[in-house]
């Protein structure tokens, strides 16, 4: 069974201070936490910070978000396998150009502890509608073991969904395997990983030319946990206090 847990409910800016946040309104983006109807995280994007997505000359991207720096806990990073849970609401119309399209992540994933995350494993909406796993199975590349392409697990907008993210970046098989609503949307392999996981961020990560758009969170969970028949029992298991 799990255990090592890691949870915040968003209930206070101040429940870990030595974390690193985002300053509200830097890169066009503006976040804060929320109360009603329950704790959440609410980040959203002011205006474009570009006419596209190219990343040259330079990279614009909105970020809205809190840094989880796992590596500043009494108990250091996760140094076993991890489930990561999370609800997300999202709104934006994304849409598909020429170059780089348009894409939201909302999950970043590191197993480097610098200000640097040189090696990072997203979770990205993305133009056509899909959950998809980034920079896998090495940083740069998307490469799947699978990957969901049907119609009916498209990503919903404008109301609360559970993900749930396997990442396993200490055994001698290294993988990561996102979850919808407890259903596989993305699976892959993972090298060139260091074998803890540092630090993460979650909020609104998202592409230059986006004029507007939200992200929301409640109830971040990360179960460290023994082995993979483990992910199951987590999955199925309510994240609300």
């Amino acid at each position: 069974m799990a255990k090592r847990t890691f949870k915040t409910n968003f209930t206070s800016v101040d429940e870990f201070p030595d974390f690193y946040i985002v300053p509200p309104g830097d890169y066009d983006t503006i976040h804060s936490l929320k109360s009603s109807p329950q704790p959440y995280h609410h980040a959203e994007i002011v205006k474009a910070r570009d006419i596209d997505n190219e990343s040259t000359p330079e990279y614009l991207p909105h970020r809205g978000y809190q840094a989880y720096q796992f590596h500043k806990l009494p108990d250091g990073g996760f140094v076993k396998p991890t489930v990561t849970s999370l609800f997300v609401r999202v709104g934006a119309s994304l849409k598909t150009l020429p170059g780089i399209d348009d894409w939201i992540s909302l999950f970043t994933m590191s197993t480097d502890s610098s200000d640097n995350w040189t090696r990072t494993i997203l979770v990205n909406l993305s133009a056509d509608g899909y959950l998809r796993l980034v920079h896998v199975p090495d940083q740069g590349q998307q490469i799947y073991v699978y990957q969901n392409s049907q119609p009916l697990l498209k990503f919903p907008k404008n109301r609360w969904v559970r993900l749930d993210l396997f990442l396993d970046v200490s055994s001698v098989v290294k993988q990561a395997i996102l979850f919808q609503e407890g259903k596989v949307v993305s699976k892959a392999s993972l090298i060139n990983v260091s074998p803890i996981l540092q630090q993460a961020h979650f909020g609104l990560y998202a592409s230059a030319r986006l004029p507007y758009g939200y992200v929301d969170n409640a109830y971040l969970r990360v179960n460290e946990i023994d082995n993979e028949a483990d992910i199951y029992t987590i999955i199925n298991s309510p994240i609300e206090p």
